[in-house]
């Protein structure tokens, strides 16, 4: 199986989407749009991925030029994403739960993921798939 990893990014030039929510807003519908005509290349496990990956997506990290880059694959009947450094969501049935303190401290709206979904080396390998 493939390496199921994403990067979007701003177009050159652009910085701190922060600064300008609703062009911010606009590139990210944009980047979708693009990235979802592009989901027939994928498999359904790495489509599902990035769907489920679309709920938690505003908490990513970005990057200094405004990308951002995250891993996800199957875990628990769910999907374990990882974004940045140790940002870590479960998605299950459509519902996103954090996993990591980081998770937690930008999605602290977020309930914590079930007891038997952890951050550890499992979770980690599930989303980093291959």
């Amino acid at each position: 199986m493939s390496e199921c990893s994403f990067v979007l990014g701003a177009p050159a030039g652009r910085k701190g989407l922060s600064q300008r929510p609703l062009a911010g807003l606009c590139i990210l519908i944009t980047a979708l749009v693009v990235l979802i005509g592009c989901l027939d290349g994928l498999s359904s496990q790495e489509r599902k991925a990035f769907v489920d990956a679309q709920l938690v997506f505003q908490y990513f990290p970005r990057s200094p030029d405004g990308s951002v880059s995250f891993q996800a694959g199957p875990y628990r009947g769910g999907t374990a994403i990882v974004a940045g450094k140790d940002v870590a969501f479960w998605v299950k049935d459509g519902k996103a739960y954090t996993v990591s303190e980081a998770a937690r401290e930008v999605a602290p709206e977020l309930a914590q993921a079930p007891h038997h979904v952890k951050y550890d080396d499992a979770f980690i390998d599930a989303a980093y798939i291959e």
